[in-house]
């Protein structure tokens, strides 16, 4: 899992889950912590936005907003 969302996870409560020998330890959320980090998604990527938009020095003007939260999150095309 990517650090950014997995940050984000843990953020809203997630717990880190038992898993398979070797295995990354799994992220357990109960439904008002999916609802929490869904709204901490939401929040990172209107962020991006507005900043994109307002013309933010870090943010190319070639670029799209897509491209940026896909960065963001280190998420493939």
């Amino acid at each position: 899992m990517n650090e950014q969302i997995r940050s984000l996870a843990m953020q809203s409560g997630a717990r880190e889950a038992k898993t398979v020998l070797n295995s990354p330890p799994a992220l357990s959320l109960n439904g008002d912590e999916i609802a929490e980090f869904a709204q901490m998604i939401v929040r990172a990527c209107a962020q991006i936005g507005e900043l994109k938009e307002q013309g933010h020095e870090d943010y190319d003007p070639d670029m799209s907003v897509g491209w940026y939260m896909r960065q963001h999150f280190g998420v493939e095309e």
